[in-house]
């Protein structure tokens, strides 16, 4: 069943589009871009689910990624799909709450993750959204309350 945003790293442009057409199935949506800044530029303006993020990239690293998605306050599920997921790297990923890592080339495990992945991001999003509009009555109230009384 598709569900939810997804958005792919990766600096390898076949590891974007077979990505894209493997998972094309799990996800409503799929962004795919090949840097971690283009990343945090999608992150800005569109509601994303799950992400997907290779480790090693020039200019801006997985960790890089991370570190700065979580720096713009989301708790973005996350997920590694690397060949380089040494102890140390996968510690320091845990730190910053990374969902899952894969290793590549290990297709058939990600379409199961990633479904988890967004079925996780879309439960935060709508608690989120919950909450949000559970204040947004009480403040509705307080103020027809504040009203009522003035009158």
């Amino acid at each position: 069943m598709k569900q939810g945003n997804l958005l792919i790293i990766d600096d390898e442009v076949e590891i974007l589009e077979t990505l894209a057409v493997f998972l094309e199935d799990v996800a409503l949506t799929i962004t795919a871009v090949d840097n971690g800044h283009k990343a945090l530029e999608v992150l800005k303006h569109q509601k994303i689910d799950c992400i997907v993020c290779d480790i090693r990239m020039p200019e801006m690293d997985g960790l890089q990624v991370i570190k700065a998605v979580r720096d713009l306050g989301l708790e973005t599920p996350f997920i590694f799909f690397t060949a380089y997921g040494s102890e140390e790297i996968i510690m320091e990923a845990v730190k910053f709450g990374a969902f899952d890592f894969i290793s590549k080339p290990k297709f058939e495990a990600l379409t199961e993750i990633v479904a988890n992945g967004l079925n996780a991001g879309i439960k935060m999003r709508t608690k989120v959204t919950t909450s949000v509009d559970q204040v947004v009555q009480e403040f509705k109230e307080l103020l027809g309350g504040n009203n009522s009384k003035a009158d």
